[in-house]
């Protein structure tokens, strides 16, 4: 996704879309981060089991439409 961040997702509705990845840092990274790990809190195992890699966030936009 960091190389070709046009990607397409398939929601719930079974609806495919394009949208655009970006990574997620700073504040933006720690509320996303705190969402996802309530969520699943396999997350926060995961980090405490690799101290020195920081897990990436990854954002979708809505991709442009014109």
């Amino acid at each position: 996704m960091l190389a070709r961040p046009e990607v397409h997702f398939v929601a719930r509705d079974g609806v495919r879309r394009a949208y655009r990845a970006g990574v997620a840092d700073g504040a933006e990274r720690a509320r996303l981060w705190l969402l996802a790990a309530d969520v699943y809190d396999g997350y926060t195992t995961y980090q405490r089991r690799t101290p020195a890699r920081r897990i990436l966030v990854v954002v979708l936009a809505p991709a442009d439409h014109g």
